[in-house]
């Protein structure tokens, strides 16, 4: 960050997105993992098994298999396929 012009609002984004909350609605809305293991506390252990994530996210590094079931897979590859497509 060096000469950037809002260094204090760079490190603003950068706590916010950080944060156990930011964390806790990117894995219950979007299934996907969070480098804050707080931002799996206040998830419940139904929400997690149906999102077929651990508890504990070191887990699923250690098990070294970093998929997860995804949300809109199907509704991305259709989108993929028409821009392959040209529209």
């Amino acid at each position: 960050m060096k000469d950037a012009p809002h260094e204090d609002k760079a490190y603003d984004l950068l706590d916010s997105m950080l944060s156990p909350e930011s964390g806790e609605y990117l894995v219950s809305a979007y299934g996907i993992g969070h480098s804050n293991s707080a931002s799996f506390d206040n998830i419940s252990d139904d929400r997690l098994a149906e999102l077929q994530l651990p508890k504990d996210p070191t887990e699923l590094l250690n098990s070294g298999v970093m998929y997860c079931k995804f949300r809109y897979k199907d509704t991305v590859i259709e989108r993929f396929e028409t821009m392959k497509a040209g529209f």
